[in-house]
């Protein structure tokens, strides 16, 4: 009977341990990466699992966007997803984005936010730590991303 129940107690120990799969919540909001017209265009974002945040906090942005983040090498867990976010009001419901179970090192998810053109009011990358990344809603406005609570 004993033996039952620590192998009962093992097994829950073990689920416990399980995240499952991970959502994030993205916003774009008006006024968003603006056009010559005046327009809100949409801003294509690339989700990567890192092993560390360091390279890729560190690393040039455009080396890191035009070869996918691949120069972080073992850092970069998995190909990166991308998604177009539009702009809209700021008071909307942010977009749920599946990012499905994480590679088993994944320690951060690093977002990165393909602007045209920078307005030096906030950073086109962030990174958080993967255990609270469903906590934040990342939110695109002007030409910055940022991660709030």
């Amino acid at each position: 009977m004993k033996i039952k129940g620590l192998l009962l107690v093992a097994c829950l120990a073990f689920l416990a341990g399980c995240a499952g799969p991970t959502t994030i919540y993205v916003r774009g909001v008006a006024p968003l990466n603006v056009n010559d017209k005046n327009e809100s265009t949409p801003v294509d974002i690339r989700i990567f699992q890192l092993k560390d945040d360091a390279a890729f906090m560190s690393k040039a942005f455009e080396q890191l966007w035009e070869n996918k983040g691949e120069i972080l090498g073992g850092d970069r867990l998995g190909e990166p997803k991308q998604i177009p976010v539009y702009g809209g009001p700021a008071n909307a419901d942010p977009r749920p984005i599946e990012l499905g179970d994480l590679n088993k090192d994944c320690r951060f998810i690093g977002i990165m936010a393909l602007y045209p053109k920078q307005d030096g009011k906030g950073s086109q990358r962030v990174v958080v730590p993967a255990s609270d990344a469903g906590s934040f809603v990342f939110e695109l406005s002007g030409y910055k991303i940022e991660a709030r609570k």
